[in-house]
């Protein structure tokens, strides 16, 4: 069994419940546009990513203790 310092195990204690991390990784980009353009007839515009990665941002960042978003379309979402 791993033995966790005290220090190590308040700060987990501060992203986590019950000792668990609940992250949300949203930071695809290639297989999103591959998803996103199946269903339509062009390829995803920018703005199109920006606010699908924001829409689910908002609606899940609340149930996640972190989230790992892209640079290139998940920062301009935040």
């Amino acid at each position: 069994m791993y033995h966790l310092s005290k220090a190590k195990y308040r700060l987990l204690e501060k992203v986590s419940r019950k000792g668990i991390i609940s992250a949300l990784a949203f930071d695809q980009r290639g297989a999103l546009k591959r998803m996103m353009a199946a269903h339509q007839d062009t390829e995803p515009a920018p703005w199109q990513i920006e606010a699908l990665k924001a829409l689910v941002s908002e609606e899940l960042t609340p149930y996640a203790s972190s989230i790992l978003l892209d640079p290139e379309y998940g920062l301009p979402a935040t």
